[in-house]
């Protein structure tokens, strides 16, 4: 692996096994992006002039859905996650992750932020106003501000066990 960016690659194995994990639940071809969400994300947002809606919709995020599914999700792996700053004044982290996300999808279309933190698990961060179409949540969760926004964040996989129509139906 000599010459090779390991956080690169370690990125890149998550939104792989993001992937396995939305084709368990929800079936068809989730694959990774190539790219990873950069060719139309964070600051090459203005190429989204020159595409087309499918171009659009198969590079905006890190992971590419089947078809049918309107739906952006974006990975994040670290080593490491502040977890107490959630409950004071903000998390930079948060933010930043927050902020690209809505930038990048410029929509109300249902997306999702899915991180890893070695050794503490898969945790998912959703705007809470898609609760309203019925999303239900674990018994442990917790609620984010930021922007005059709250999200929900809580454990990825027994949330999207519990969620799989509902989502399925945000993400027409």
């Amino acid at each position: 692996m000599a010459g090779k960016n390991r956080n690169k690659e370690k990125g890149k194995g998550f939104e792989r096994d993001i992937c396995k994990i939305m084709t368990k639940y929800f079936g068809g071809s989730w694959i990774r992006t190539w790219g990873s969400g950069n060719y139309v994300g964070g600051k090459n947002v203005d190429r989204m002039n020159k595409l087309s809606d499918s171009q659009i919709h198969n590079n905006r995020s890190d992971i590419t859905p089947p078809d049918e599914f309107n739906l952006a999700i974006e990975c994040k792996a670290y080593k490491d996650f502040p977890f107490n700053t959630l409950l004071g004044d903000g998390n930079a982290i948060m933010d930043k992750w927050i902020g690209q996300i809505e930038t990048d999808i410029q929509g109300e279309e249902f997306y999702m932020i899915v991180f890893k933190i070695n050794s503490k698990g898969i945790y998912i961060v959703v705007n809470t106003k898609f609760l309203k179409s019925g999303l239900k949540t674990s018994k442990n969760f917790s609620m984010y501000k930021f922007d005059g926004k709250t999200y929900l964040i809580t454990a990825f996989e027994p949330f999207i066990a519990e969620n799989v129509e509902i989502i399925r139906e945000l993400s027409k």
